[in-house]
């Protein structure tokens, strides 16, 4: 009976222990996937020159794909010229089995 307990708990212990690696791996995964994306946006944006609706369409695939973007723009005084801007990415990360529930961000330059 008691070799029947430590086998169960053995299991038990190394199921727990994937489960937290696979969640780990997912959750990198997606910080990865987050990180190209705001990387993505930012060389898009930059590469037209501002543009309105790049970065309104920007947005719109951020949506998609459950993120939140905000996108500050530094103007000149005298011209209103766009000279660069700061993009910021909103994602969340889930680790089911330890119930972890984080938002995180990620920054990107737009030249």
């Amino acid at each position: 009976m008691d070799s029947i307990i430590k086998a169960f708990s053995g299991i038990f212990i190394c199921f727990f222990t994937l489960m937290i690696g696979i969640g780990i791996v997912s959750s990198t995964m997606n910080t990865g996937k987050a990180q190209r994306f705001a990387a993505d946006c930012a060389v898009r944006i930059g590469n037209s020159n501002f543009d309105r609706g790049v970065i309104d369409a920007c947005k719109k695939d951020a949506s998609k794909f459950g993120y939140k973007i905000d996108i500050d723009l530094v103007k000149e005084e005298e011209t209103e010229h766009i000279d660069y801007g700061c993009l910021k990415l909103f994602y969340n990360i889930w680790i089911p089995i330890i119930n972890v529930k984080q938002e995180h961000m990620v920054e990107a330059d737009v030249l």
